[in-house]
């Protein structure tokens, strides 16, 4: 056989074997399909209560309840998409050993964010909308500065 005749037969080798594993990915994709129909009550119910969990999992976590109350939201107006979105981009993007280093490195930070009792005493002359604020604020880890000096930087692109 020549050079030409070979590279002709493996091409169409190659090509049914192409349409071999096509056509058996459309009939495992229909077999799915069909499954899927047969059982669509059963996993909306699972779907749904692991939402249920989900959420009663996010009201237990120490986030901010900002972040929370977004996910809670989802979860409850949508279960099922809820969930799955949640599962694809709303668990902890940290884990392991980077959470641990994280979570070090907050804990040896603290001390440099500390209340000045004096910012947090000038409050009480306050209105009552402003103090409930930064009492928020000093609760979720954010303290109170008076009188503290910052640069702007413009952007790059103005210059």
């Amino acid at each position: 056989m020549t050079k030409k005749a070979e590279n002709k037969i493996a091409g169409i080798m190659r090509l049914v074997v192409v349409g071999v594993i096509i056509l058996a990915q459309l009939f495992f994709l229909a077999l799915i399909i069909r499954q899927l129909k047969d059982n669509s009550v059963f996993i909306y119910f699972v779907l749904e209560l692991l939402a249920v969990l989900a959420v009663l999992g996010l009201l237990d976590h120490n986030q901010n309840s900002s972040y929370r109350a977004v996910w809670l939201v989802i979860i409850l107006v949508l279960p099922v998409f809820g969930y799955i979105l949640y599962m694809l981009w709303g668990r902890a993007a940290t884990t392991g050993r980077k959470s641990v280093r994280t979570q070090e490195t907050l804990r040896r930070t603290s001390q440099f964010l500390q209340q000045e009792p004096e910012v947090y005493a000038a409050l009480e002359q306050a209105p009552p909308g402003r103090k409930r604020m930064a009492s928020f604020l000093i609760r979720e880890g954010f303290p109170l500065y008076k009188n503290t000096r910052c640069q702007y930087f413009p952007l790059g692109e103005l210059q």
